[in-house]
């Protein structure tokens, strides 16, 4: 059970990412692309390890803190 919602979880990231990145390099004009891609990729990539953090911090019983 905990794996599938893992493997959905992971699908809808990929898909989030995915449509994220397709909607900067579409609706960004060519000149700046490369420094607003760079900004969404800085600001993007946290998430998801904060995200980690914060599983990793929920699962650790009482003794583990």
């Amino acid at each position: 059970m905990d794996l599938t919602f893992l493997v959905i979880a992971g699908a809808a990231d990929t898909v989030s990412v995915t449509s994220r990145n397709t909607v900067v390099q579409m609706h960004t004009p060519h000149e700046l692309l490369g420094c607003v891609s760079a900004a969404e990729q800085i600001v993007g990539q946290p998430g998801a390890d904060i995200g980690n953090i914060a599983a990793d911090s929920w699962q650790m019983t009482p003794q583990e803190q």
